[in-house]
């Protein structure tokens, strides 16, 4: 693998020259704690290295997955190393903005992290559990197949069904399965889950989660549940999605219904009165398939939150002004140290663990140090 070292003493090499030496060695294989603190003294010492890694960062996303091939990389360093040092204007960002982290940041300038530090990632075997109701059976057809799977922190699983359908599971999620000769019902007591549903009009696909009720005939979407909110995402075919006023599994009418067409997704939340239905953000919706998270403009906050559902170690706002801030961006999913690196390259943010805790904690950086 070509690394490139950024060389000691060299001060005088033009920002953007040091900024794309660094981001190659943020990615090398051997890069150490000692690079990560000497890359942020380099950044940290003058406005215009940071503004240049920014920039380069930024570039370099656009690159997509070519970004990592060590001959485009080091075939990059060359062309800029040849090129004359253009002055570009110091690069501030007020705590209040709305940022946008580089894709950059969060997938090639810190996959060295990511690699160190993320949980399991890729398909992993789900584990049953006891069956849900009565014994299992495990033939194809229309017996009677009951059981209960789940998945751990930091895993995801996918299960063939007995009826050719395909259950995928996201981190940290809990489903039953009770199939019998009139219908295939699901519950998702947990966390959210890919469904691939097998066509079988004789015995309806029936998914509930909370009060919501979600019927499928030959389709493949997705259920997503956390507190107060059921989100729905259908990637192709059509599901009708009902609130029940009973609990699941008891008798009585949907007391509002919907019916989605493939790239529609529904949310449904406790406080409000009504679905409300959107276009589908495939990549957003399902980009913890490839083990990568996507965020457009949403809060700090509720990205902490999400993050949190994919690792042991949690993060926590030490400032409650920061949950407001906007981000967007992509992330692997698993380290929270590697997210926590990525917002204190990109953001005004310092982060530090909390001994007794165990979490890493994040913080509004000093206003004089942020302006530095």
């Amino acid at each position: 693998m070509v690394t490139t070292e950024p060389r000691e003493g060299a001060d005088g090499a033009a920002p953007e020259q040091r900024a794309a030496e660094w981001l190659a060695r943020l990615q090398a294989e051997d890069c150490s704690d000692a690079d990560w603190r000497r890359f942020c003294e380099w950044r940290d010492a003058d406005s215009r290295n940071e503004a240049a890694f920014t920039r380069y960062a930024g570039e370099w996303s656009a690159l997509g997955e070519l970004a990592g091939d060590p001959a485009i990389m080091q075939m990059r360093l060359e062309a800029l190393a040849a090129e004359p040092e253009r002055s570009r204007p110091a690069w501030l960002v007020p705590l209040a903005a709305s940022i946008a982290l580089m894709v950059a940041v969060g997938l090639a300038a810190l996959s060295y992290w990511t690699g160190r530090d993320a949980g399991r990632e890729g398909a992993q075997v789900a584990a049953a559990d006891a069956p849900a109701a009565g014994p299992a059976e495990a033939g194809p057809g229309q017996g009677r197949f009951a059981q209960r799977y789940r998945s751990a922190v930091g895993e995801r699983s996918r299960i063939d069904l007995p009826d050719g359908s395909t259950l995928e599971l996201n981190t940290d999620t809990l489903v039953e399965v009770d199939f019998g000769p009139q219908r295939r019902a699901l519950r998702l007591l947990r966390g959210e889950a890919l469904f691939e549903v097998e066509r079988d009009p004789g015995r309806p696909f029936v998914v509930t989660a909370d009060d919501e009720r979600v019927i499928a005939l030959g389709t493949v979407f997705s259920v997503r549940k956390r507190a107060g909110e059921v989100v729905v995402s259908l990637i192709e075919g059509a599901v009708q999605v009902d609130r029940l006023d009973a609990p699941p599994g008891a008798p009585g009418p949907a007391v509002r219904s919907a019916r989605l067409a493939a790239g529609q997704q529904l949310v449904s939340r406790d406080d409000a009165p009504a679905f409300q239905v959107s276009a589908l953000d495939e990549a957003k919706a399902l980009g913890w398939r490839s083990g990568r998270l996507v965020f457009d403009d949403d809060r700090l906050g509720d990205v902490v939150a999400d993050l949190n559902r994919y690792t042991a170690r949690k993060i926590t706002l030490g400032d409650a002004e920061l949950a407001d801030m906007r981000v967007s961006g992509a992330f692997r999913t698993g380290s929270a140290e590697t997210f926590a690196r990525a917002l204190s390259v990109a953001l005004p943010i310092t982060s530090s663990v909390d001994e007794e805790e165990g979490a890493i904690v994040l913080r509004a950086q000093p206003e004089s140090s942020a302006k530095r």
